[in-house]
């Protein structure tokens, strides 16, 4: 399936997504962030990382979650101290989930499973766990919100996102000392 396709046909998958997900906040801008304890060991943010490029893979034409920094942009709603706690514990709760999953299936860390093996953790994930699929569909979110938000916030180096969907962004862009969360 064309990348294009994919992102035309899952905006109203986001759509749904955002009914489903309504109750807990979209990304908010980093504000004073305590002590920097994200929650996640090492571990568990290798899986993130694994689930992440799982979803939306890097290929030769157009960027996957690593090319937009879709981890680094996880990591500072974790760090946020505007997102909600219940948020952050579902989103440490995935990661268990696919971590727990994994070595249910296969006895091994996600991270070191093979591509088919992934696929089959999370569709697993997806049918049979207690807010598996609404912990994907956050996940996608997030990797779109990477893909999409304006360099200044974070996400999306060089516009990598923009270039690959051919988006010319409004003017004026916000200077980094003009972020709205600054103002």
């Amino acid at each position: 399936m064309d990348r294009r396709y994919f992102l035309k046909i899952t905006s109203a998958g986001a759509a749904a997504t955002a009914v489903t997900t309504a109750a807990m906040p979209l990304f908010s801008a980093p504000k004073q962030q305590t002590g920097g304890d994200d929650g996640l060991s090492d571990e568990q943010w290798q899986t993130l990382d694994a689930v992440l490029e799982h979803l939306f893979p890097s290929e030769a034409e157009a960027p996957g979650a690593r090319d937009v920094m879709a981890l680094h942009w996880l990591q500072t709603v974790l760090l946020d101290d505007e997102t909600e706690e219940v948020h952050k514990q579902f989103l440490r709760a995935g990661v268990a989930q696919v971590d727990e999953t994994s070595a249910e299936l296969y006895q091994k860390a996600f991270a070191a499973l093979q591509n088919e093996q992934r696929e089959a953790v999370l569709r697993h994930m997806e049918k049979s766990k207690q807010q598996g699929r609404a912990w994907l569909q956050e996940m996608i979110r997030y990797i779109f919100e990477a893909l999409l938000s304006d360099p200044v916030y974070g996400g999306n180096p060089q516009a990598a996102g923009w270039k690959w969907l051919q988006h010319i962004p409004g003017f004026p862009r916000p200077p980094k000392e003009k972020r709205y969360f600054l103002l």
